[in-house]
């Protein structure tokens, strides 16, 4: 590791060379430097892997040679600036970005409070993903995204979920917690936050990812800044695996928008969409009840993306765990895809006990 300060950032080639070799590169100073010094390597990101090997040259290879050629294939990652605990990158002029750790895929405190190392890569991308934002009617305000989060495209899947929230609006209490388990972008947590703003309403987010609570955490600011929400109905946890970040708790209302498509997921982004054998869904019904209070309800979103026989092995899960459907909204609606032009994405809403009187 090597820092390249002020005045060393016009020396380019000597600094792409100190990443070609397996170095890391933390840079300090103007930002538009910087991000020119990012362009030049982006260009010349070729020469930053290494020729293939025969396997008499690759048996013949030390263990440092070996590390040094993996770190060859992640050079455009080895271009860092230095961030702070608020989201400050040592540049000229200083920029923010708040929850950057989180954003870049890191927990909370996992820097024990520390300065830490972001990718300038990483940092572009975050950005020009922030930049943008994506139109919801029902919310009346933009939603923004970061990467790795799945924006929020399809007016019609939340349209059927803020049918379902009405559905259900006069069948539970005035006082009661919900749960928006994979909040991704926020968008459901803050739909729900408008349909029953004049309840005693605690809303919960939760999300394996760390930038998707990020993304969510900025929207709720955006939303409370334009008087859209009230301050304080919305707590965001830690990151976790399904319910792992409310063991103990239990919840009036549950909504979930699980991944419809029955395949693997290949990255990060892809787990909001990619199902592998409804593995996600099965978990996720096969815990529910341990976390929904008598009387409560689940509203979950699906597709037959993956063809009606991953909609039947839905139903059989939810009957199976011991829950009813007690409402499905249902509509249909075109893709982009060549070979199925037509989907049906529906809202279901589920109960395990018969629903208790406020």
């Amino acid at each position: 590791m090597k820092f390249f300060s002020k005045g060393e950032l016009n020396h380019f080639n000597r600094i792409f060379e100190h990443i070609r070799r397996g170095g890391i590169a933390v840079l300090s100073g103007e930002s538009d430097k910087i991000l020119e010094l990012s362009r030049y390597v982006e260009r010349k990101k070729a020469e930053l892997v290494l020729p293939r090997q025969t396997e008499r040259q690759r048996k013949s290879e030390n263990r440092k040679e070996r590390q040094r050629r993996k770190l060859s294939l992640s050079g455009m990652l080895r271009l860092m600036v230095v961030a702070d605990e608020s989201g400050y990158l040592d540049v000229e002029p200083p920029i923010q970005i708040p929850y950057l750790l989180e954003l870049i895929g890191d927990t909370v405190g996992s820097n024990e409070g520390r300065p830490f190392l972001a990718p300038i890569l990483v940092v572009k991308e975050i950005q020009t993903a922030l930049s943008n934002s994506y139109a919801v009617s029902l919310l009346g305000e933009n939603i923004v995204t970061s990467r790795n989060v799945f924006p929020p495209n399809s007016q019609e899947t939340i349209a059927l979920f803020f049918e379902g929230l009405r559905h259900i609006e006069n069948r539970v209490c005035s006082t009661l917690d919900m749960l928006d388990m994979g909040c991704g972008s926020g968008c459901l947590t803050l739909l729900a936050a408008q349909v029953f703003e004049d309840r005693n309403i605690t809303i919960v987010a939760t999300d394996h990812l760390p930038e998707a609570l990020a993304t969510t955490k900025i929207n709720i600011q955006r939303f409370i800044q334009a008087k859209r929400i009230l301050p304080d109905m919305i707590e965001v946890t830690q990151g976790g695996d399904l319910f792992e970040p409310v063991l103990g708790r239990r919840f009036d209302v549950i909504i979930f928008n699980p991944p419809w498509v029955v395949a693997p997921a290949r990255n990060r982004a892809e787990t909001a969409i990619y199902d592998q054998n409804q593995n996600t869904v099965r978990r996720f019904f096969a815990q529910a009840g341990e976390h929904l209070k008598d009387g409560g309800y689940i509203l979950l979103g699906y597709s037959d993306n993956s063809g009606q026989k991953v909609i039947e092995k839905l139903e059989d899960i939810i009957q199976n765990t011991g829950f009813q459907i007690v409402n499905l909204l249902k509509e249909r609606v075109q893709t982009r895809r060549a070979k199925r032009k037509w989907e049906t994405i529906s809202v279901y809403t589920c109960v395990k006990y018969k629903n208790l009187s406020c």
